[in-house]
């Protein structure tokens, strides 16, 4: 009995940990979930300077540095989470962000 709590803690634990992690990519969500366009649409709606487009073609600079910051894996006790793919999607679509705004 003691062994089976123990391997059920130490799964949840585990599960804990890779739920956290997971919520490092959380502020990185509405590169997926917001629609680019209609973005764009209400941004121009404002009617922004020129100031205003730079000042947000630099945060989607910032938004790659931020995921560049990222390792590229992380070891959760026996498990080793590779975020290679993760990121450079994430970057490929800030870049898209980038790319719409410009």
């Amino acid at each position: 009995m003691k062994v089976i709590l123990l391997l059920t803690g130490s799964i949840q634990g585990t599960k804990n940990k890779v739920a956290d992690f997971l919520l490092t990519f959380k502020k990185f969500d509405w590169l997926w979930l917001q629609n680019i366009q209609e973005q764009l649409k209400k941004f121009e709606k404002q009617s922004p300077s020129l100031q205003d487009y730079e000042d947000k073609l630099k945060s989607f600079n910032v938004t790659e540095e931020e995921i560049d910051k990222i390792g590229s894996s992380i070891i959760i006790g026996a498990m080793e989470l590779k975020t290679d793919n993760l990121n450079d999607d994430l970057k490929n679509c800030a870049k898209e962000w980038k790319k719409q705004f410009a």
